[in-house]
């Protein structure tokens, strides 16, 4: 991978790494970065979170010990996860996390209790996979104890040493396997780990919500959403943590191979993973009511998540409201006021599911639509027909569909006459 020297000195000259190297250098110590910029540079790969570069180093001194001659060095220097051995740094704008090395005393799947070393391999083997494993010191030398190396140039996602004992050291890994495949489509997964995860999926449900909703926000957001889903469905995973089956419009037929996934189109799959996750849990899962009911034990959403789900599966539930609010003609404009909030959903709803046939454009004009502003309002209501409580928003809502029925077109005073 010697075309990418380049963006390893970049991420080796970033100005707070660079400050860190010297200040590693004047103190004799070994600091090295580590994990996913590293990984990023050598493969030729965007960083995932924002196009900002998440820098992790790892130091073979105790973390209080670092912390107090990061500060004496004038650093700020945060105990973010101090008992852990993490320290965050922050210069300027630029922060950093640095770890001391450690190693793994007791696991159990969910939490791990840790010990410290000054070994690197060591620090290296407590890690998930060996592509996460590379490490870079300031003078650009890469130290590869799990051949990382060689997985990359490979396309190989492997997990490090045994997959059963680094499953079961931390359950989340079998998501962050699935999560990284979806980012990145340059990568495959041997046969065997695979194997390995398909063994311990069940051993999702006991992770919190929070740890889960954070890795599917991710997997359904990366550029191979589309095998992603294949894989959630393949390892049963959607039927432990969405209560039931990915529906069968995403999945491949093996009788019919020229079958293929609405998300294997390009332009779907990116409005796709720009959808949010109520909108593309509804979207994959037929059966909604049993994803309503499994929400509160296995997702962690947002209020505001929780009442854009609710009002898909309302949507959805209501068999006349996609004939009765068609998007694909010229009146989509009208659909699209009374739709609102989830007039996009609607439209890749029905382009998923046959009801419309897919157009970029249109989904771009949904996306874009202003709506424009009816020209009366309650007070006009109570003022020219003397009516309150629900008989104003009664009225209102006659007047309103009158107005949108004429195109947006009837001014105030044809409305009230």
């Amino acid at each position: 991978m010697a075309e990418h020297h380049a963006a390893l000195s970049a991420l080796r000259t970033h100005p707070i790494a660079n400050r860190l190297f010297a200040f590693g250098r004047e103190h004799n110590l070994d600091i090295r970065l580590v994990g996913g910029a590293v990984r990023n540079a050598l493969a030729g790969w965007a960083s995932q979170t924002n196009n900002k570069i998440d820098l992790d180093f790892a130091v073979n001194l105790p973390a209080e010990t670092f912390m107090a001659l990061a500060e004496d060095a004038g650093f700020s220097v945060i105990p973010t996860g101090l008992a852990h051995g993490t320290v965050t740094v922050l210069d300027g704008t630029d922060k950093a996390e640095v770890t001391q090395l450690r190693y793994d005393l007791d696991t159990d799947g969910r939490h791990a209790e840790i010990g410290f070393t000054d070994d690197w391999a060591e620090d290296a083997n407590r890690r998930d996979f060996s592509i996460n494993a590379i490490y870079l010191d300031g003078d650009g030398q890469l130290f590869d104890p799990a051949g990382g190396i060689a997985d990359l140039a490979a396309g190989r996602l492997c997990f490090i040493g045994d997959a059963d004992r680094r499953i079961e050291e931390d359950y989340l890994r079998i998501l962050r396997a699935v999560r990284f495949l979806s980012e990145y489509p340059e990568l495959d997964m041997p046969s065997e780990d695979i194997v390995a995860i398909r063994r311990h999926a069940q051993k999702l449900v006991s992770l919190s919500s929070e740890r889960k909703t954070s890795e599917l926000v991710r997997i359904f957001s990366g550029a191979g959403v589309d095998r992603a889903v294949r894989l959630l469905h393949s390892l049963s995973i959607d039927r432990l943590i969405f209560g039931a089956s990915i529906s069968d419009t995403f999945l491949l037929d093996d009788t019919h191979p020229q079958t293929a996934s609405p998300l294997s189109n390009s332009l779907i799959a990116g409005w796709f993973t720009q959808a949010g996750l109520a909108s593309q849990l509804a979207l994959l899962v037929s059966d909604l009511d049993r994803l309503a009911q499994t929400l509160q034990m296995h997702f962690s959403l947002s209020r505001k998540q929780q009442k854009a789900l609710a009002a898909n599966i309302g949507y959805l539930s209501d068999d006349a409201s996609a004939a009765a609010l068609p998007l694909d003609g010229d009146d989509w404009q009208k659909s699209c006021f009374r739709l609102a909030n989830i007039a996009s959903f609607a439209y890749l709803h029905g382009c998923i599911y046959g009801t419309y046939q897919f157009h970029d454009s249109r989904m771009r004009q949904i996306v874009h639509f202003v709506p424009p502003i009816c020209p009366i309002s309650g007070q006009d209501v109570i003022m020219k027909y003397r009516v309150n409580g629900r008989e104003v928003g009664v009225i209102l809502d006659r007047l309103t569909n009158e107005w949108v029925d004429s195109g947006f077109s009837l001014s105030k005073s044809e409305l009230l006459s």
